[in-house]
């Protein structure tokens, strides 16, 4: 499973957290800019879907592109440095 791959999964793990305190401890394992940016890119639309489709379409027009762009610039950095 890429990283991307277990990135969603663990969107879905927040999505489906019972409490605070369930969301908060999953929350804490991110360490790294590319996984706040995908995360930041699965639950900004859905989140702001809540209160309309322009806005979901907002915020994913302005969090998908981010999270593409750290992603495609993790792996050239791990060419880089490797």
């Amino acid at each position: 499973m890429g990283q991307f791959d277990r990135t969603l999964a663990f969107i879905s793990d927040v999505q489906s957290a019972e409490t605070a305190g369930a969301v908060c401890e999953k929350l804490l394992g991110i360490t790294s800019e590319f996984g706040l940016t995908a995360l930041m890119a699965g639950l900004g639309p859905r989140l702001a879907r809540r209160q309309s489709r322009s806005k979901a379409a907002a915020a994913a027009l302005m969090t998908r592109p981010l999270a593409a762009l750290t992603r495609s610039g993790d792996k050239v950095a791990v060419k880089l440095i490797g």
